[in-house]
């Protein structure tokens, strides 16, 4: 399974949750502008423990809806101990730059193709993370489209947003598993 950005780098994944791709022409949105950046840019870097990050992170959404166990993973693994404390390993400025680039990945895919694998794009029904770059469409109709465009299939995960698969594991498993069962998955076009 791959999730939002690690979905959008894992392309040729069997099940795709919320791959960050854009429709259209690709277009460079400034940094400054871009809602998906500043987001990123306004999540709080460093913390003086583990125990305060944890503190910190189930006191909020979105990551106070997710499964304990989860949120444990994403402070153990992504952040490093430094002088001060932890600093999250993931560098803010290089990933709000990415959501800033001109995100051709799936006009890519379209030209080049990616394999004839099954591809399963997922999408959570209370994510509304899209809905500001989309054009006016929903998040559920802007992956209904993506999923289109691949030739992948495309489910809705109930009860989750963005987050779907560190908020309720078990639910997105199933879905996948669910697709996995059903005959003669179908397979991508590209």
């Amino acid at each position: 399974l791959g999730h939002s950005f690690g979905a959008t780098a894992l392309l040729q994944a069997i099940a795709l949750f919320e791959p960050i791709l854009f429709l259209g022409e690709s277009r460079r949105i400034p940094l400054e502008e871009n809602p998906l950046s500043q987001a990123t840019l306004r999540r709080r870097q460093s913390f003086p423990s583990r125990d305060e990050a944890l503190r910190n992170f189930s006191s909020k959404p979105p990551m106070s809806l997710w499964e304990p166990s989860a949120l444990r993973g994403y402070v153990d693994g992504g952040f490093v101990t430094t002088a001060n404390g932890l600093s999250i390993a993931c560098d803010p400025t290089f990933e709000a730059r990415f959501y800033a680039s001109s995100n051709d990945v799936l006009a890519q895919c379209e030209a080049e193709g990616i394999g004839a694998l099954p591809i399963l794009i997922l999408v959570g029904a209370k994510s509304r993370h899209m809905e500001q770059v989309a054009g006016g469409k929903s998040t559920q109709e802007f992956y209904a489209e993506v999923a289109a465009r691949l030739g992948a299939s495309f489910r809705v995960v109930p009860d989750v947003g963005h987050f779907g698969p560190l908020e309720a594991p078990q639910a997105v498993a199933a879905e996948i598993a669910e697709w996995l069962a059903s005959p003669l998955a179908p397979t991508s076009r590209l």
